[in-house]
């Protein structure tokens, strides 16, 4: 979460607490480290691991993300399983 004790919040930290999120990460290979004030970093000091590790886990699960695009909407394809 950002410094100045604001926490992130939103439907993901809501469906997901501190323990399954670093869980996550881990079993992804992202060494983390727990600051005294209990904020987490990955140990490289650099937002971009997080990112990477999103990116290949999006590539690995076939999503597909489109950048600079607008979405005017989002539908359920049930017959597919998927959005």
């Amino acid at each position: 979460y950002p410094r100045g004790k604001r926490e992130i919040t939103g439907a993901f930290t809501s469906k997901f607490g501190p323990k399954e999120v670093y869980s996550w990460f881990s079993q992804r290979g992202l060494e983390m480290k727990v600051e005294p004030d209990g904020r987490v970093f990955p140990v490289s000091n650099r937002a971009s691991s997080v990112v990477d590790l999103l990116r290949m886990e999006a590539k690995n699960q076939n999503v597909n993300v489109f950048c600079d695009v607008k979405v005017k909407s989002v539908e359920w394809a049930q017959s597919e399983g998927r959005f």
